[in-house]
C-alpha cells in the first residue's frame, strides 16, 4: 500500500468512525486483488522473499473500501477500529447480537452519531459483534456465510 493509499484509508476511518489517531500506527498494510482487500501484516513478514512460494495473502484481513468509497470492515477490522471509534457505532442487546450472528438484519437499541447508508461498528455491551450497513435505522447483515452461527436442531 502506498503512503497516499494509506493516508486515504486513515482519513476515511477518521471521517467515518471518528478515529482521531492513526489506528494502524507503524504496521504495514497491504492491498490485494481486484476487490482491494486490505490486510494488516508485520514489517518482518513483508521483508521475506516470498517469490518462490505460492502465497495468496499474508496477514490479517481488516476490510476493504467498497464501490462507493466507504470503509467496509471485517469482524477483526471492526475489533481494532472500535477502540478508536467515536461515531457510527450501534449498540444491540444480546438477543439482537445472536440474531445478527445468525445472519439476520437487526434494529439497534442505541446509535452513536450514525449516518444513514454507512457502515457501522456493532457492539453488544463492550463486545464487538462486527460491522454492518445501516439503512433507515436497520443494520443490514454483511457477515460471510462461513462466519454465521446456525441454531442447533
Amino acid at each position: 500500500m502506498t503512503r497516499a493509499e494509506r493516508k486515504r484509508f486513515e482519513e476515511l476511518l477518521q471521517k467515518v468512525f471518528g478515529c482521531k489517531e492513526e489506528v494502524f500506527r507503524g504496521q504495514p498494510l497491504l492491498i490485494s486483488g481486484r476487490k482491494g482487500r486490505i490486510w494488516l501484516t508485520t514489517k518482518r513478514a513483508v521483508s521475506f522473499d516470498l517469490q518462490p512460494y505460492r502465497i495468496h495473502t499474508i496477514g490479517l484481513y481488516i476490510g476493504r473500501i467498497d464501490e462507493e468509497g466507504r470503509p467496509r470492515l471485517s469482524v477483526e477490522g471492526a475489533e481494532i477500529v472500535a477502540r478508536y471509534a467515536t461515531r457510527n457505532i450501534v449498540y444491540v442487546d444480546e438477543q439482537a447480537a445472536l440474531a445478527y450472528a445468525q445472519g439476520k438484519d437487526v434494529s439497534p437499541a442505541r446509535m452513536v452519531d450514525c449516518d444513514n447508508r454507512q457502515y457501522v461498528i456493532i457492539l453488544c455491551g463492550n463486545r464487538v459483534i462486527g460491522c454492518g450497513l445501516l439503512v433507515n435505522r436497520v443494520v443490514k447483515n454483511i457477515l460471510p456465510k462461513g462466519r454465521l452461527l446456525y441454531p442447533s436442531t
